[in-house]
């Protein structure tokens, strides 16, 4: 049941994301006007239109999802409290969810600048990629019943360097990310045409082409760290997982540069950037789940229930032998 939960809110925190590009991408973000969390006409609009929907629609997905993150919290920690990664991830969820709130009622009480706009995509994909993750760590322990066995969660370690390059990627992804919502947020990607470099004069566009070039030359050095990391993975011969890991990573990598291209062909439509969006969302939280797995298993402190239940059982067979 905690599994599913997991899911669901995963699934729903993809859904309060998506609604919260578009309405940052259709400009719909002060559609019910300069208050929050209720619109200038209490609870509900006055009148409705498409922009007053987006809006209206992602504060409604927000607060369900804050009812759905603390009831997964209170759960997992009482039936996985012997995991630190269950205790982390919640936690992480849990406070960036809250900051991505306070970010979103900012950008409809105050003028928000490139950089806080680009600060809020950062932390909601820092929140969904730790319930994402979270989720896959729950989906291992039940499945392989770790609760009852009490096998460690990451048999088998992998090399220090590696573990550290994982955790190189995910900063870098979330960099790319951070630095990629800048450019929409100056409107840079749009001003410029041409792929995978723009073919405007830099003398004519400036700091824009600057920008632009910025950051299509980061996807580049994703690209080629993302191939080190599925190289390295496929040398981690007990965990097979990292090398599998490192092609979709390498395929979805792909995909986004399709997508970046498809983004400036249609001029900006907002079917094209939702892809964008979608793609380097799975990305990150892929990225994210190799760089957890890369973590050395720790020492559990604590026996599980199940451990505890099998004992009192051989206890009690113990008693009557006797």
């Amino acid at each position: 049941m905690t599994f599913w939960l997991a899911f669901v809110t995963s699934v729903w925190m993809l859904l309060v994301n998506m609604f919260g590009f578009v309405d940052t991408f259709t400009n719909s973000s002060l559609s019910l006007g300069r208050t929050w969390p209720f619109t200038q006409h209490g609870l509900f609009p006055a009148s409705w239109d498409a922009a007053k929907f987006i809006e209206y629609a992602h504060r409604v997905l927000v607060s369900v999802l804050l009812m759905l993150l603390i009831a997964l919290t209170v759960i997992s920690w009482r039936k996985y409290r012997r995991y630190i990664e269950v205790k982390v991830l919640t936690m992480i969820a849990i406070v960036f969810v809250f900051a991505e709130a306070a970010l979103g009622a900012m950008a409809v009480l105050m003028v928000s600048p490139p950089a806080v706009v680009a600060t809020h995509m950062g932390v909601a994909l820092i929140a969904f990629v730790a319930v994402t993750v979270l989720t896959t760590v729950i989906g291992s322990i039940d499945r392989r019943k770790l609760l009852q066995t009490g096998d460690p969660l990451r048999q088998h370690p992998v090399s220090t360097s590696y573990a550290r390059w994982t955790w190189l990627g995910l900063l870098y992804v979330l960099a790319a990310i951070y630095f990629g919502s800048y450019v929409a947020s100056t409107g840079a990607g749009g001003a410029l045409q041409g792929w995978p470099f723009p073919t405007e004069n830099a003398a004519v566009y400036g700091h824009y082409f600057w920008i632009d070039v910025a950051h299509r030359t980061i996807a580049l050095g994703l690209v080629i760290l993302l191939i080190g990391l599925t190289v390295g993975g496929r040398k981690q011969k007990n965990r097979p997982e990292f090398y599998k890991s490192g092609i979709v990573a390498l395929l979805l990598t792909a995909m986004q540069a399709v997508s970046g291209a498809l983004l400036i062909y249609s001029m900006l439509s907002i079917w094209a950037y939702v892809i964008h969006v979608c793609i380097v969302t799975t990305l990150f939280a892929l990225v994210g789940y190799m760089a957890v797995q890369a973590l050395p298993e720790p020492q559990r402190q604590h026996a599980t229930d199940g451990q505890e239940r099998g004992r009192t059982r051989q206890s009690n067979k113990k008693s009557i032998l006797a």
